[in-house]
């Protein structure tokens, strides 16, 4: 007859009797594991499972080691692949920085003059002359009174005015520079002083235009840096410099450059900003019809030129055409 499975109650009894018979077993084999007078077949099974046991906790150990290095390194993958990528996300905001800011670069840089060779040994080199010629330059941009901005210059540097200083080997400053040359539109002075018959003279050119040439003597030298930062400054910035000039007793200059502006100005805008600049002279002598024309002019040219409306606003107010 067949064996009938458990069922039921069966299984549970079953499975509770196999619980206390392995118990009981672990209790005999702890309580013998010690006994000296235990031999045979037995002693030498207790063995082998204390040996197997000893191997087990010795592979176990090892196991958890090689766990925890493992874990510890995928920590370190991640902290790295992470630091690999912040690294990249800044070098990637510092380049596209770059590129942005030397697109935008219309600065104005004064490389290095040529000069004599004993002049540079008495310490006027040529990077000392660049030096002396932006201090200049400065000084005029900061005593030209003009209601202007900046950014609305053709060929504006701003206050971006700086000494080109040689360098050697490949730097941060030079890839700059390689940007700024293809996608800027720097300004760059090159010029050299040189002996004459009668003293000294300087030449500089720059912005793509002819050159400019002073002469004097040695003695001469500041009016004659000064003489070549006004030739810059008009050649580079013809707008300011036409404001300059009326304001530092040249109004003759002054007017010549603005109406040579209105006719050949880079742009409409430019043009309207020359009509402005004549009209603010009328202004100031008085001719306050003369302002009004040139204020409309300007107007033509720039329908939303709300400096020139209110210009011609206090011309009429000024007239008594309320």
């Amino acid at each position: 007859m067949a064996e009938m499975p458990i069922l039921g109650g069966e299984a549970d009894e079953a499975e509770q009797q196999f619980e206390a018979s392995a118990a009981a077993v672990a209790v005999a084999l702890d309580g013998a594991k010690d006994n000296p007078h235990l031999t045979g077949p037995i002693a030498a099974f207790l063995g082998e499972q204390r040996a197997l046991v000893a191997e087990q906790r010795h592979h176990l150990g090892e196991q958890l080691k090689r766990l925890r290095l493992s874990i510890l390194d995928q920590r370190m993958s991640i902290v790295l692949k992470a630091m690999t990528a912040a690294v990249g996300l800044a070098i990637a905001i510092g380049l596209g920085a770059a590129i942005w800011y030397a697109a935008h670069d219309n600065g104005l840089v004064i490389e290095p003059f040529s000069v004599p060779p004993d002049m540079a040994q008495r310490g006027l080199t040529g990077q000392a002359v660049a030096a002396q010629l932006l201090d200049k330059l400065a000084a005029m941009q900061d005593s030209t009174d003009s209601a202007r901005p900046p950014g609305s210059y053709t060929n504006n540097w701003g206050d971006d005015i700086k000494v080109q200083i040689p360098e050697t080997g490949v730097s941060i400053g030079q890839f700059y520079g390689l940007l700024v040359t293809w996608l800027g539109r720097e300004t760059h002075i090159t010029g050299e002083v040189f002996r004459t018959a009668s003293g000294l003279a300087i030449a500089a050119r720059g912005g793509g235009d002819g050159g400019a040439m002073v002469t004097g003597t040695e003695a001469d030298l500041d009016k004659l840096l000064r003489q070549t930062a006004e030739a810059i400054y008009k050649r580079t910035q013809p707008y300011r410099y036409g404001i300059y000039a009326d304001t530092h007793g040249k109004t003759a200059e002054s007017v010549a450059i603005l109406q040579r502006l209105t006719v050949d100005g880079a742009n409409a805008r430019e043009r309207a900003w020359a009509y402005l600049g004549l009209g603010v002279h009328q202004r100031l002598h008085s001719d306050y019809y003369g302002d009004a024309d040139d204020e409309r002019a300007a107007i033509a040219l720039v329908p939303d030129f709300a400096l020139a409306h209110s210009n011609l606003e206090n011309d009429y107010a000024t007239l008594g055409h309320d």
